[in-house]
């Protein structure tokens, strides 16, 4: 990773950490920029999946939604496992955060598989939180 570009990444998420949503979405877009132009398409996918995260945070869920889903693209055409899994759950995240419980339990549970295979221990403790808090909001069937 091209050492400017690698500054401005851990500067976005220091922003994002901040709330300063404005200047890590700038960031994130150079560095997308850079790794498009350099066909680096892990560099890419993760800069998408940061400026998901950031529109998400500034409440612009269908943005978010159709980032977190050009990212999934990507990464899936390059069977990029980790990747993959968490696009899956950061989707699932956006989806929770908008009510779509059963949406965002599959994506849980996919990118729990994913995450599984490549035994990530923290992720699977995270989703498996997740995955309960969202059936504890899905109306119960004797409704």
């Amino acid at each position: 990773m091209n050492d400017i570009y690698k500054q401005k990444w851990v500067n976005g998420i220091k922003f994002l950490q901040n709330g300063e949503n404005k200047k890590a979405q700038e960031l994130f877009e150079q560095c997308r920029k850079y790794y498009d132009k350099i066909g680096n398409n892990i560099g890419s996918s993760s800069c998408i999946l940061m400026l998901a995260i950031t529109n998400m945070a500034q409440n612009k869920d269908n943005e978010a939604l159709k980032l977190f889903n050009e990212g999934l693209k990507i990464v899936e055409s390059i069977n990029y496992i980790q990747g993959i899994a968490s696009f899956l759950m950061n989707r699932g995240i956006l989806f929770q955060k908008m009510e779509n419980y059963n949406i965002a339990i599959d994506d849980f549970k996919r990118s729990f598989e994913l995450f599984n295979e490549l035994g990530d221990r923290s992720s699977i403790k995270i989703l498996t939180n997740l995955i309960n808090k969202c059936n504890k909001s899905l109306p119960s069937k004797t409704e």
